[in-house]
């Protein structure tokens, strides 16, 4: 009987001992490294790299000022050689006067150049060249006759090539102490040349 509680005794020591043998806490504390754990740091050493662009892409083109483009400049200079259409006019001189009914004038003096080739006809100021005035957005008295005016060259021929000078014109002045825009322009033609005196009493 005693011999049977022994071996009893051993049994239940055997299987325990079973037991705590495979629960070891050295299974719990394994140094191989898990899965999740060298995932980890597999991540911690491979580079980072930056996200790239499309190296095809062009860069970016800031936008730059264009110059502007040149205005034609279409003011009357005193001296300056005009060449409008097919002939040169030189206004040299401009001056107040006054007509045979008392009234007062702007004369213009210039030089005349027929520049249109051989082949062409010849040419007279008076039926080439037109001069108006405005004041106060009026265009004031186109035909002026003057003692001081000397229509003589106006009516002159000119062939192609070939200039005359000293031509005289005028324009009729409505209030002497209001400005007076001056224009210039070919018979037939929409060109104009323009000057804005201010100030007339400058050109007594």
């Amino acid at each position: 009987m005693k011999s049977n509680k022994v071996f009893v005794f051993l049994l239940i020591a055997i299987i325990v001992f079973s037991l705590v043998a495979c629960n070891k806490p050295g299974d719990l504390n394994d140094p191989r490294p898990s899965e999740s754990s060298r995932e980890a740091e597999d991540s911690k050493l491979e580079p980072k790299t930056e996200p790239v662009g499309d190296p095809t892409e062009k860069p970016t083109e800031v936008p730059t000022e264009k110059p502007s483009s040149e205005v034609d400049d279409h003011t009357i200079v005193i001296g300056k050689p005009i060449q409008i259409g097919r002939f040169e006019v030189v206004i040299t001189e401009l001056k107040v006067v006054s007509t045979l009914v008392e009234k007062d004038a702007l004369r213009i003096t210039y030089d005349f150049t027929n520049t249109e080739g051989k082949d062409k006809d010849e040419t007279r100021p008076i039926f080439t060249v037109r001069f108006k005035a405005f004041q106060n957005g009026v265009e004031t008295e186109e035909f002026v006759l003057s003692l001081q005016v000397d229509l003589t060259k106006i009516l002159t021929s000119v062939k192609p090539g070939e200039q005359i000078i000293g031509v005289q014109d005028a324009v009729s002045i409505d209030d002497m102490n209001a400005p007076l825009l001056l224009e210039l322009s070919l018979y037939g033609d929409d060109e104009v040349y323009s000057l804005e005196i201010n100030d007339l009493n400058e050109y007594k």
